[in-house]
Parts: structure tokens; sequence; C-alpha cells
């Protein structure tokens, strides 16, 4: 680990404490000190970008923060305090590690010359990056690893920031990322990417419900980048396996995973603006957790053919950002062994259980070196071999020529016994009030005592549940507080506690939560699980890594909505196979598969008796036929309900009992598919099988935003949080202009439109997925692009003032921002795009209308951005 050290003309002088007295005043000491001489330059501890710059007279004086992100993909804010004066740097400005800040001074509440240093950790990018934050020990944190924001691998971003990466993106993602960790563009170019792979509507022959997603097509999921939960929901439902179940045949042995996670998620349906009742029944005879009033569905995603618990890939991948050197033994300064230089893009791994070593390089100076494994192809030389596999070579541990690439992480939803360490001072509450909130979920109780940062804590995961907490769903969880062993509720996730101890006790079999477990959109769900099987009726062996997912509904009410007319605008169709065995006979295709060679194919011509398998197969798997495909809705059997699967398999060896010699190899996959199945034996969480709907994974993204929130509109305190970011980012100057036009446009952040969208004032004039705003701002941030779009009757506005003509002859589409913090980035954009002048914004062509826009919008009280001014 490498703490920051600012060099020899600093003195190490007062440590990070939770409690410390100066002055006759006693509050926490959040960074450390150096004394130093006046004057003396201050190094910036790693690459950064500056963020803000200011004085705070009753505290930290002039100060500066950098932004950086670590290796792991999390955003790192380094404070440097009572500098002698304002530092030269400007907003924005990149900084080199090493680079001066600024110059040791004593300004603010200081008692000599010194600089005071803290370490902001944000473990989820685009949340608040002042407040809630975890504030570190600066002499525990490693900064070795510290670089430019905006070079970090998006592969990394944690759960938040992906769909910005997931909650911002109306919570939903796509169930993988790219090679290298970013998102892809859209469900299309994930479509490509599989091809005839993924199998939906169609398997070998038979009916197949989801799709397949393997390594042979995407081979970093199976120990880079894990398979992510594709919305926000719950997890009702597991079966985790130590290891891999076997199956024999001919005499051979073929491993194959028959683990899966289920989770359970709301479809709200979007209430017309106009107040006008939608076609979709509100009756609901179910109990599905909904009310009878709600409007919507509900749906599960299912993750099968996961990795088994004790073949969980242990160790995290590394890749060389250029040529750097390996050799077999440590050098230091009386011995240099031979180096080779291992190219640009080459991967390997730390080796587990050996401890790090200082060493020597001639010329360069020392460094912490650390052994490896490579994992990609290598090089070797005469003196040094480093091809795959070999786990000889010390590597030379530096940021600038090595980056992460992934990072493993368990799935909180298998742990049910948890500790855990406090990050921050938290409110313990009571049991939840009997009213839902605005986010549908139960209202946190009240306050009971507070929970100090540092506090241990004990809770059950399994029975964690979703709380409103200020306007937003929160993870709780009962939790026993040490050493008062008193039970409270607190917030569990992930930027509130820091895991210490936890324990999974129902592995190997089927397992029903007794309380679902909140799961967010991109959080890990595991890695493809291997799946062997015989080639031929004499055996054989194909091996590959896969997982199949699944999108379905048991719910009566989805019909009436996938039957509607918004739904069949977006190329949804409605298709009942629920009289159909499943099995495809070749020499006699049944009316279920000619009925999904109609709606997949766009050849009307051909006659029933001259569709073959093969040209199923090319309409279902066409790219060309991608659009179709991704909106029929199948009413069928479901593979994972026991009897029925088994039924299939017999009808499947029936027909091709008299000419081939198959019979045995189906014997043998149908004991298989008594291993897999699972549907029919749920207990607490019934579904209501055999036949259910089955929709395409990838048509959940065209789920409006409104619909998956499940009604968490955009609230006040979103605009508090993303102003916040904004201050930080890019000053306080620019956040009262964006929070006065926020104000000015949404009424003060009340309009039905904000709510709805994040912003005002935005209205759809193109076609998606930019609707006609600049493509430029969207393409070099894919997280903040629009999600969608809202209409409703606009109000008048500043139509009179120069601005855009009311429209009141028809409803007005307004474009749906992720968060309030992209919409807010692009007023930023738009702003910087032209020199500053925000004003333009309101009226692109008059000097005099935007004259009067700013004089009316300087009246207007900046509230938020001016309580954080006070707070800095």
């Amino acid at each position: 680990m490498s703490a920051y050290n600012p060099g020899a003309s600093f003195r190490f002088t007062s440590p990070f404490s939770l409690v410390r007295t100066i002055r006759g005043v006693t509050r926490p000491h959040k960074g450390v000190d150096f004394g130093a001489a006046p004057g003396t330059p201050i190094p910036a501890a790693g690459n950064g970008k500056v963020v803000f710059k200011g004085i705070d007279n009753r505290g930290y004086g002039y100060y500066v923060m950098l932004e950086h992100r670590n290796s792991d993909g999390e955003f790192i804010h380094t404070l440097y305090a009572h500098l002698r004066e304002p530092s030269a740097l400007n907003i924005g400005e990149r900084v080199e590690r090493g680079a001066p800040i600024g110059l040791v001074g004593s300004t603010g509440r200081s008692t000599g010359p010194h600089l005071h240093f803290e370490v902001q950790r944000h473990r989820q990018p685009g949340r608040v990056l002042a407040q809630p934050r975890e504030q570190v020990d600066p002499m525990t944190f490693d900064i070795s690893g510290l670089q430019y924001p905006d070079e970090s691998n998006s592969a990394a971003t944690p759960v938040r920031e992906r769909t910005a990466a997931s909650e911002r993106v109306g919570a939903i993602c796509l169930p993988i990322t790219q090679a290298d960790g970013s998102e892809f563009k859209n469900a299309k170019d994930l479509a490509t990417l599989l091809g005839d792979e993924a199998n939906y509507l169609l398997g070998l022959n038979t009916w197949h419900g989801g799709i397949h997603i393997s390594d042979k097509k995407a081979p970093w999921v199976k120990d880079i980048h894990p398979i992510r939960c594709m919305a926000d929901g719950e997890v009702i439902a597991f079966r985790m396996m130590p290891d891999y179940l076997v199956s024999k045949y001919k005499g051979q042995e073929y491993r194959y995973s028959n683990s899966f996670c289920l989770v359970r998620h709301k479809f709200k349906q979007a209430k017309p603006a106009d107040g006008t009742k939608d076609a979709t029944p509100r009756d609901n005879n179910s109990d599905k957790g909904m009310k009878k009033e709600e409007e919507g569905f509900i749906y599960y995603t299912l993750y099968m053919h996961l990795c088994p618990w004790n073949k969980w890939p242990k160790n995290s991948h590394y890749r060389l950002k250029k040529g750097w050197r390996v050799r077999h033994s440590v050098p230091n300064h009386d011995y240099q062994p031979p180096a080779l230089t291992l190219k640009a893009g080459e991967e390997f791994e730390l080796v587990e259980g050996v401890t790090a070593q200082r060493g020597y390089v001639t010329g360069q100076g020392e460094f912490e070196f650390a052994r490896i494994k490579v994992l990609s192809n290598g090089a070797s030389s005469k003196e040094v071999l480093a091809t795959k596999g070999m786990d000889s070579l010390w590597m030379a541990q530096d940021p600038s020529a090595i980056e992460k690439v992934g990072n493993i992480v368990r799935p909180m939803w298998v742990y049910d016994k948890i500790e855990a360490r406090v990050k921050e001072d938290m409110v313990g509450r009571a049991d939840p009030k009997a009213q839902k909130g605005k986010t549908g979920h139960y209202v946190a109780g009240d306050s009971v005592f507070s929970v100090p940062v540092g506090s241990l804590i004990s809770f059950d995961a399994h029975r964690c549940e979703w709380q409103e907490v200020r306007g937003r769903a929160r993870r709780m969880a009962r939790c026993v507080v040490q050493p008062l062993g008193r039970p409270v509720w607190l917030c569990v996730e992930e930027e509130n506690i820091e895991i210490k101890r936890q324990e999974p006790t129902h592995l190997g079999k089927l397992y029903e939560l007794p309380t679902p477990v909140p799961i967010r959109a991109g959080e890990t769900i595991g890695y493809l699980g291997m799946y062997e099987a015989p080639t031929s009726t004499e055996g054989g062996m194909s091996s590959k890594h896969m997982v199949h997912i699944e999108l379905f509904s048991d719910d009566p009410r989805a019909e009436a909505v996938v039957s509607s007319k918004e739904w069949k605008d977006k190329g949804f169709t409605l298709i009942d196979g629920s009289d159909s065995d499943g099995a495809l006979d070749p020499a006699k295709i049944p009316p279920f598969f000619l009925n999904l060679y109609r709606h997949a194919s766009d050849d009307k011509e051909l006659k029933d008796d001259e569709i073959t398998v093969k040209k199923l197969e090319n309409a279902v798997d066409s790219i060309g036929n991608y659009d179709r495909v991704k909106g029929m809705v199948v009413k069928h059997s479901s593979e994972w309900w026991t009897p029925t699967s088994k039924v299939m398999m017999e009808l499947f060896k029936n027909i091709f009992s008299e000419a081939t010699e198959l019979p045995p190899l189906i014997t043998h996959e149908v004991v298989r598919v008594e291993n897999l199945g699972w549907m029919d034996k749920l207990k607490k969480h019934k579904i209501e099988g055999p036949a259910i709907f089955h929709l395409n994974p990838f048509s959940l993204l065209e789920f409006s935003v409104s619909q998956q929130k499940d009604s968490e509109l955009f609230t006040y305190a979103d605009a508090e949080d993303a102003l916040r970011f904004i201050f930080n980012k890019y000053g306080y100057d620019m956040a009262v202009v964006i929070e006065r036009m926020y104000r000015d446009e949404t009424g003060h952040f009340n309009s039905l439109q904000y709510k709805n969208c994040g912003t005002g004032g935005m209205e759809a004039f193109g076609s998606p997925p930019y609707y006609g705003w600049d493509k430029s701002f969207f393409e070099k941030n894919p997280s903040y692009k629009p999600v969608g779009t809202w209409s409703a009757f606009e109000n008048k506005g500043k139509s009179s003032s120069g601005g855009n003509t009311q429209v009141t002859d028809r409803k007005k589409v307004f474009i749906k921002f992720p968060s309030v913090v992209a919409a807010m980035e692009y007023k930023v954009f738009y702003i910087k795009k032209y020199d500053g002048n925000w004003a333009r914004w309101h009226n692109a062509s008059d000097p005099k209308i935007q004259e009067a826009y700013r004089n009316y919008i300087s009246k207007i009280k900046p509230k938020i951005s001016d309580s954080i001014k006070v707070e800095k």
C-alpha cells in the first residue's frame, strides 16, 4: 500500500481522529496534518481534475478538491486545506500526480502553517459527491491507483452509475457489459453479438423461453465482468449449489449447473397524462403484492446455469496499459534479474497468498512488486518464460501501466448472516409506519437513536426490505448495534456499511427467502456456469460456460397490458401457445411453431407445408427480424415446470425413436430436466404455471422509466443531490445559474414535467435515441442519454415573454432523463458550448429577450446552492 506522502519538506503532525479539541472546540478530525514552512508547494496525491476551489474562513481556509477514480472505478476526492492563497489552478483543470496544487499556509481555523489532507471515498458515482461521503483515514488509503476521473475503465463503475448505469436509467440495464466493461449502445448491439446463439423462442427442435449468453460470444462474463440484475426488484428464490452436478452417458461424466436466481419486479402501467382511464383492468385476484387498484403486472427475471459457489472466480483481472516488464525474481540494488517486456493488452491476475515485496529497478527507483499469473498469450525469451499460465513472475505495480479489469464481487442475496461496520453517522429508526409513501413502499419509522460511524452491526440479509426515507426507496434491515445489543432499522446499502463477515447458510438446495431481498439493476447476479453435453449418440463432449436469462410473468393482467394499443404501437404482439407441448416435429411442424414463423418473418407468401425447421430457425434468429422477434410475447408452458418439461422430452423422444438412435440420449436429458426444474416446487412464492407469458429479455428496455420506478417520481431531494454534484464539479456560480433556470422552468421543482422527466423545457423534436438534442453530449456521456418520453398539455410558461409559443391543441412530448444530474449536466454542456450565455436557452436569437430573461432569473433565490455554500 502507498499512502499519501507530500515529501521530505513535510512532517506528519496530526492523525485522523473521531474526536479532537482545538481552541476549546471538539470535533472530528477528518484528515491528517503535515507541518511545513509557509509557501512550500503541495503535491497532488494522484492524477486528477480540479472540481472545487474556494475559501472557508471558519475551517479549511483556502482549499482545493481534486477528483480521481481508483482502479476499482470508484470516485475519490482529495482535499488540500489551509493554503496560503487561492490556488492558481482552474476548475476542470487536469493535474498530474506530484504537480503542485497550491502553497502551504495557515488560513482558516489553523494553529500554524500546515497542510490538512483528506480522502473522501464515493463508492457510487453519480450520487452526491459531498454528502453523504465516506471519510477515510488517509494513512490507511492506497493512493497508488488514483487516475483521471474520465480515464477510468467504465467496467468498474458501480451499480448506480452504470445505468446511468442502473437506477438512473429507469432502473433497467442489459444483463452484461461489453468486453472492456463499457455499456452496449443498445439491446440490438448485444443481440447482434449473440446472433443465433441467443435462441429466444426456439431451442434444438423444442420451445425455448429465454436467451443464452455463452463464453463463445462473451468470454469476459465467465470470470471478469458479471451477469447483472436487469431491473430493480427483489430476490425471492435461488438455488446456489456448491459445485457442478454430474450426469453420466456412455461411461463419460458431464458437468452442468442448475444454480439460478429468481428476481421479482413490478411493472406499473403509466396513467394517461390527461387523467383518462387506461384499458388495463384494475381487478386483480392474485396476491402478487400490488394493490387491486394499481395498473400493471408482476414479472420475473430468471438467471439459470450460474457458476456454482465453490467455482466462483477468485481473483480480479488486470490488464497492461502499455509495455511493462516481468521477471522471475524481485530486483534489488545488488542484483537485476533478466526481464521481459509484455505488450500492452496482456492480462494477468495476482497470485493468492503471496506477499508483495519491495524492489529496486536501476534508473527508475523503488517499486512494490507483486507475483502474477499470466492469463493471455504472454511472451517468452531465453531468460524469461512469461506465457499463458505462468505464475512465477514478478511485476512492478504502477497505476500508469496497469488497470483493473472487472472486480469479483459475491452477490449479497446469497448471504444471510452479515456483520458490518457503519461507515458514517446514521439514524437508527423504529419499525416502519403503516402507510406507504410516494415510492409505493412503507415509510421508514421515526428516529430512535444515532448510530455513530465505526459502530459494529449484525443483521439477516434475507430479511431486508425497501422502505421510503425522505422520498426514496432505501434498502433497510433490522440491525443489532453492538455493544448495546439494541435492534434498530438502518440503511444497509453499499455506501452505508463495510461488511466485515458474511456467511451463506442455504447452499445446495432450492431456497425461498422468508423476506424478499431488495436488489438494484446492475448489481451482481453471478458468472457463467459450465454446461457439458454429449455431442452424439456415442458420447463425445461439448463444453461451454453459459447463462439462460428469461423474462416472464404469471400475472393475468399482463395479457391486457401487452394487448393494449400502447404496447402494440411499440411493436408487441401476443401469441397464444398454451396448448403447445413444446416439441417440434420436423416432418410435420405444429401450428404453434408455424405461428411463430408467421410473426417473425416478413415472408407472407410461404405456405405452411413449405416452412422447414431451418427456415424457422433463420426467421427467429435473424438480426434483420430483431424488432419483430423482440416484441413477440408468448404464452407457453415453462421448461422449468418439471412435469410438462418431462412430457415435452418424452414426446421429443417419440418423434425421433423410429428414425434415429436418439432415445437413450434423450433419456439422459430427461434426468437433467428433473434436476433443472424448480418452478413447480415453489411453495412460498408460487408461480401460477405451467403456462406463463414469456417476453424477450431485451424488451425490458422498452419499459418506461415511470413504470419501472414504480411511481418513484423525481423529488426535491433529487434536485438537492444533483445541485450538490454541480456545485462540486463546476462551482457555486454554475450551480446558481442551473438552480435558477430549474426553479423557473419547473415551478421550484413541483411541476409534473420535472417529476416525470427530471428537467423542464426540453421538448422532443426529433427521433430517438436523442430526440433532436445534441448527440455529441450523449455520445460522450452515454449513461446520461434519454430513457424515453412523457406527454402532457403544455402550460403557458413564458410564451408571452419571448419563450417558445404555447401549444394548446395537442399534447407536447418531452424527453425523460435517467436522473436530475444527467439533465443538469446537459444544461451545463449547453452553457459552456455557447461561451457561458445561459440566457440563450430561453431564446436563441434575440439579445433583448435574453437580457430580460437574465434580469428575471437573477431575482430567483438559489436556496439550495446557498445552503451548500454555507456548508462549505
